[in-house]
């Protein structure tokens, strides 16, 4: 019995077809992964919110402080919440934080907290019991992705960000990650995507990047705690 074959345009189209329909669903599947890992992102941040609260719960309300004024690695605002936490090192990383190995190993942490939460500078608002507004403060961001990977990179320097008109959004992004999920390490100004942020009452909120770069251009500084 004489057995047909493919020829060789067949073998070609099917290949085109192969590779057309890859080409769609790489999109989709990277869609996936980046709001697994935003999943993940927001429940590692719940989970500091837990401890930050049974933190406070022990200090009359008081949040840990960050390794501004200490040389112990061991006073690090992420290992004080170690005793109020499941497992301290399954949390302290972002799934998409590309220095993930190299913080591991100096132990430090992808997540930073708050300048204004964690230090007593001007403006400032580090008591959980007396804080106005705990809806609209934010304690803790991702940290910028060109950040020092050691424990003691563990908070923003927010108080300078607006002390100078310009500069603000360069000194902003030296600190925080406003575009970890979507980050585009060439344009990281115009970036699409956004992060997660983990507020004073324990919930997680997804910005946009956008929205933090249209604050920062009208001197809006989302860092400090409002009144």
């Amino acid at each position: 019995m004489k057995r047909r074959a493919f020829t060789l345009i067949e073998l070609l189209v099917v290949i085109a077809i192969i590779a057309v329909l890859i080409g769609l669903l790489l999109p989709a599947v990277q869609k996936v992964r980046l709001a697994a890992s935003r999943i993940k992102c927001s429940n590692n941040l719940k989970q500091i919110g837990l401890g930050m609260h049974n933190y406070a719960g022990t200090t009359n309300g008081l949040l840990p402080r960050s390794m501004h004024n200490t040389f112990d690695p061991t006073e690090a605002w992420i290992y004080q919440l170690g005793p109020y936490l499941e497992n301290v090192n399954a949390i302290r990383i972002c799934p998409t934080d590309p220095r993930a190995e190299t913080i591991a190993k100096f132990g430090g942490t992808s997540y930073v907290m708050n300048e204004y939460t964690t230090e007593p500078v001007a403006g400032s608002q580090r008591n959980l019991n007396t804080m106005p507004a705990t809806s609209r403060t934010i304690t803790t961001f991702t940290g910028a992705f060109h950040r020092g990977v050691s424990v003691y990179n563990d908070h923003t320097h927010s108080e300078n960000w607006f002390k100078v008109p310009t500069g603000v959004w360069n000194r902003i992004i030296d600190d925080i990650q406003p575009d970890a999920f979507g980050y585009n390490p060439t344009d990281p100004i115009h970036a699409s995507g956004g992060a997660n942020y983990l507020y004073a009452d324990g919930h997680v909120e997804f910005l946009a990047g956008s929205q933090l770069k249209q604050w920062a251009d009208t001197n809006a500084n989302f860092a400090l705690p409002p009144l």
